[in-house]
């Protein structure tokens, strides 16, 4: 949203002010809105303010559109007013396959010490301007409890600011958990933003940790303390609104600490709250972190620290968040390709959210031939000129090592230079992605593993094959947005008839970009993008799954428990393995949009040639249509399907031609055809589901 410090806040009991917004045709989006309230660029012409417009205008809509931490994340949604909006409602979330990560998120925070002091000031100054008339002030009292706790964890890591540091031949230079944090990281090159849990600072659900109710006894918060705290956050919040500057953002985090802490002391089985600690020595948060230190802060800190530590409080149930929203509207539709498996995501969701669900799934199947309008090969093994074959497993270790990288190179040139139009390739990464572009530019790398070839590097031949090469950027406020990224993709196809997008699973090219027609005629998807196994909060929500499978004390419920089992929930591994080929299908789902499209996938990784169990993960729609082949094969077989008498003159056949179905007579065109014909004739190609006729499975998610 825009910056609501703006002082246009409607009286208590009066409609608010939407300018002239009814002048607008269309839908009317938040642009529309900014450029009514500020007046084309001239002042003298501003008719209002684009925030509070938009809140008036929402009241009185039918249809709101809205990003998802607005409808999921609690806090935001009473924020912004959309909470009195659901009674009755119907919410439609697309791309629904992230629901269960935006929901929680929506119950969890992180907060490292540099924010907890910044909040912390400023609501100091908020009760200096208040004067005589400030009272005691609970969301004060626990900012500054979660500040002193923080402290204590520091201190526990760190031990005194005396003993902060000690030289390399201190006999006793391991006697504080900094300096065996240092150790490690220097021995084994750690980058310097990963993490670790404070010893003694790690609560929650499952792996045998002190429940949850040990870290509010020992950063002392109780229920009452969080209750006043949350309802002063609410008018805090509001008051940074309607407040010049960017106080807005302040109000934000404190409603949202507020809130999460409030949730997580009522919902203590669900959860996993820890303090972690990373190196300010070369990281990147670091410099920022000691750029943003003022004299306020290192008047609270007392030091300028050389480790940074943060809150972290996360949800591990997204039903916490979406049972409390199923049980306030009407109705939920989720819409994705990739729910599946349907029962067991629906129970991951929220116990009212299944019970809601029953027998109310729509899960329908494709119209595309997999057999002449798209192929799918796996491909298994690549050789650099001169080397033997070398099996393709993109692991995280193999990735790292310049022969791997470099068959994987020859694989792409291969595959893209047999394919016309736009070609993704799909990375685990982005620290893959970007290895894998320096290697290929790499002139000297080239030479050595590239046996000699005269035609210059892996990169040259990508740019001579498709004549440009994108690289998907961070999103980290670099030089290139996505956006412009991506338009320069489209761009280089429609001047020089193809590219190549270089970009990463879960990434903002991977999901809600339609890639139609020459925009996207072949997906490369290389490896299986697994989270990394030893991730703090990857770990705490494999071990929670597998404690709520067996219930009671293994949530961390104290003796006897309280929290019954629930078999029907996924298992740690299994959700693990989920979330990894829900963002590979994704990545396939790119390819091939409409029912004229037509393209090719290929899956880079020996494991669904050498183990086809991995297969069974893909989606369905085109589970049974992989091959395995090798590369050579796979390259001459994409020269076929895209040839003349391939997928482009089968697609340019009448549906109901290519489908075995009866065409409709000339005369009849504007006549609803029978639904219920059958096919007089036999098709030459066998479709993935009857045409015309319903499917006979159980639906997609409703």
């Amino acid at each position: 949203a825009t910056r609501p410090g703006c002082g246009c806040a409607p009286a208590p009991g009066k409609r608010g002010r939407a300018g002239d917004v009814e002048d607008l045709a269309g839908v009317v989006n938040i642009a529309d809105l900014r450029t009514l309230a500020r007046g084309d660029g001239n002042p003298k012409d501003a008719r209002g303010c684009a925030y509070h417009a938009a809140r008036a205008l929402a009241e009185r809509s039918h249809v709101v559109f809205c990003p998802y931490q607005y409808l999921m994340d609690p806090g935001i949604r009473g924020a912004v007013g959309i909470e009195k909006y659901l009674e009755d409602a119907i919410a439609i979330v697309d791309e629904a396959h992230n629901v269960e990560q935006v929901a929680r998120d929506g119950g969890s925070t992180e907060r490292n010490f540099f924010e907890i002091a910044s909040l912390e000031a400023y609501l100091e100054t908020r009760r200096q301007r208040q004067g005589a008339l400030a009272g005691p002030s609970a969301l004060a009292d626990v900012v500054v409890r979660v500040r002193k706790g923080i402290q204590a964890a520091q201190l526990a890591f760190c031990g005194p600011p005396e003993n902060f540091r000690l030289d390399d031949d201190d006999p006793d230079k391991t006697r504080h958990p900094c300096h065996a944090s240092e150790a490690r990281r220097r021995r084994f090159r750690v980058p310097p933003d990963e993490r670790d849990v404070v010893p003694g600072f790690d609560w929650g659900a499952a792996d045998k940790r002190p429940p949850a109710e040990k870290f509010f006894e020992t950063f002392g918060i109780d229920a009452a303390l969080l209750d006043r705290a949350e309802a002063e956050a609410v008018v805090v919040a509001e008051e940074a609104r309607n407040a010049d500057g960017d106080d807005f953002l302040i109000g934000d985090q404190l409603l949202s600490l507020a809130h999460c802490m409030l949730l997580a002391y009522r919902q203590r089985s669900h959860y996993a709250i820890c303090v972690r600690a990373w190196h300010n020595g070369e990281s990147d948060m670091a410099r920022s972190f000691r750029q943003s230190l003022g004299r306020e802060l290192e008047r609270v800190a007392g030091t300028r620290p050389d480790w940074g530590f943060e809150l972290c409080v996360w949800l591990l149930h997204p039903g916490v968040v979406l049972d409390d929203l199923v049980k306030k509207v009407r109705c939920v539709v989720l819409a994705s390709g990739t729910l599946a498996p349907l029962e067991q995501t629906e129970r991951e969701l929220g116990v009212e959210f299944s019970r809601r669900m029953a027998t109310k799934a729509l899960q329908a199947r494709h119209v595309v031939c997999t057999k002449r309008q798209v192929l799918v090969r796996a491909v298994g093994a690549a050789a650099c000129v001169g080397r033997p074959p070398l099996s393709l497993e993109a692991k995280s270790a193999n990735l790292k090592k310049d022969d791997f990288k470099f068959a994987l190179g020859e694989a792409v040139v291969r595959l893209a230079g047999s394919a016309p139009g736009g070609v993704l390739v799909f990375l685990p990464s982005y620290n893959a992605l970007h290895q894998l572009a320096r290697a290929w530019r790499d002139a000297r790398l080239n030479q050595r593993y590239g046996g000699g070839q005269t035609q210059g590097t892996v990169w040259d031949r990508l740019v001579k094959a498709k004549g440009a090469v994108i690289v998907e950027p961070r999103g980290d406020g670099g030089a290139t947005t996505h956006d412009e990224a991506i338009a320069s993709y489209k761009r280089a196809i429609a001047t020089k008839g193809g590219a190549l997008l270089l970009c990463v699973y879960r990434g903002k090219c991977s999901e809600g970009i339609s890639y139609n027609d020459d925009a996207c005629r072949l997906v490369v998807c290389v490896g299986i993008p697994y989270s990394p196994a030893f991730d703090h909060l990857v770990a705490r929500k494999k071990a929670y799954n597998d404690a709520k499978i067996r219930g009671g004390a293994a949530l961390g419920c104290g003796r006897g428990g309280q929290a019954p089992a629930d078999t029907k929930v996924m298992t740690g591994q299994t959700w693990y393995t989920m979330q990894a080929f829900r963002a590979l299908n994704q990545a396939l789902g790119r390819c091939v949009r409409h029912l004229n499209d037509y393209g090719a996938l290929v899956l880079l990784d020996a494991r669904f040639v050498d183990e086809p169990a991995h297969r069974r993960h893909v989606a369905a729609w085109i589970r049974d249509a992989i091959e395995s082949a090798s590369l050579g094969e796979c390259a001459r077989e994409l020269r076929a399907h895209f040839g003349p008498s391939g997928a482009p003159a089968f697609v340019r056949r009448d549906y109901r031609e290519r489908m075995g179905l009866k065409p409709l007579p000339l005369s009849q065109k504007d006549v609803k055809p029978n639904v219920d014909a059958k096919p007089d004739v036999k098709p030459d190609v066998k479709p993935d589901v009857k045409p015309d006729v319903k499917p006979d499975v159980k639906p997609d998610v409703k």
